[in-house]
């Protein structure tokens, strides 16, 4: 397959996204780029675009989707409402190739958010959006969870490669295996650290940060 994953609004000015209890603009470039590693893993020969500041950023995605002859095309979002209690995942299409994708991948992600079904951007929430209007492949956009519900993010910070994981297998239609995804021995049981640099403290604190927000966890400083 090949595909486009496209990660939602501008960093800055005009089309920035929603801010709750994480940032959208933000998210939708990690989650974007995590699924796109699975996607490569799966064998899909996967691009992936963001555009971060421009008031004709719509425009701007849609020629990058529309500059190639792509399976599909999709871009990541994530949903905002004045209402806390609101929450839970939808995917959004218009054509009937993409309700199909749209399906796919709505069946991976209710099985971590509560299931809000997919909607036809016009019919079902009755907008038009530009990035279903203007893309010429079939098209899905993503609304993976609430930045406004802090059940829904707290969910999603926790577990950022695994709900990753999830779209790339529902956008593939094949699931992610340790036969896809290693390519060390599979004799060799050990574990390995990975080290980034050395920096003086301020620097590295500022990195082990970064990594947390990307999901990794597990970080922690070693005096030199």
């Amino acid at each position: 397959m090949r595909l486009l994953i496209s990660a939602g609004h501008t960093l800055t000015g005009k089309g920035t996204g929603a801010v709750g209890f994480i940032n959208e603009s933000q998210e939708n470039r990690v989650l974007a780029k995590f699924i796109v590693e699975h996607l490569k893993k799966l064998g899909c020969e996967t691009d992936y675009h963001e555009v971060n500041s421009g008031s004709d950023y719509i425009e701007q995605q849609a020629k990058k989707a529309n500059s190639k002859n792509y399976d599909l095309v999709v871009q990541i979002h994530f949903n905002c409402s004045d209402n806390a209690t609101a929450n839970g995942t939808e995917v959004i299409y218009r054509s009937s190739k993409g309700k199909v994708f749209a399906q796919k991948v709505q069946d991976k992600l209710k099985t971590e958010f509560k299931d809000r079904k997919i909607k036809h951007d016009i019919n079902d929430l009755k907008r038009d959006l530009g990035w279903l209007r203007l893309t010429k492949s079939p098209a899905i956009l993503i609304e993976t969870c609430f930045v406004s519900n802090k059940s829904d993010t707290d969910k999603y910070t926790s577990n950022r490669e695994k709900i990753a994981k999830l779209i790339a297998e529902g956008i593939a239609n094949q699931a992610i295996t340790e036969n896809n995804t290693s390519n060390t021995s599979s004799t060799d049981k050990k574990l390995y650290a990975v080290c980034t640099g050395a920096y003086n403290y301020d620097n590295a604190k500022k990195m082990q940060q970064e990594l947390i927000n990307k999901g990794y966890k597990d970080t922690y400083l070693i005096p030199r």
